[in-house]
């Protein structure tokens, strides 16, 4: 059952961190309860379950996250979002 909600909260919080970051850029409800989701899994890990699995689970955190972000970079959201100047020829 501790692995379970486990995994529960890594992808909670890795889908509210998808969502602050595709949605909802800047720091927000979302962002903040991605941290707390993603830390209370790693702590939940080292307490229910012993040092190795929450070693296991904090690496497993740590890629989710590096790979989401991975992900927005390559998207084209990022072109969206960016500030850009237009220069106006007439």
């Amino acid at each position: 059952m501790e692995i379970f909600i486990i995994i529960a909260l890594i992808l909670a919080g890795l889908l509210l961190f998808i969502v602050e970051v595709f949605l909802i850029p800047g720091i927000s409800i979302a962002g903040i309860a991605s941290a707390i989701c993603l830390l209370y899994a790693n702590y939940y890990a080292f307490d229910a379950l012993g040092v190795t699995a929450g070693f296991i689970t904090l690496i497993a955190s740590g890629i989710g996250v590096v790979a989401v972000t991975a992900w927005f970079m390559h998207s084209k959201t990022v072109d969206k979002l960016s500030l850009k100047k237009h220069w106006i020829t007439n």
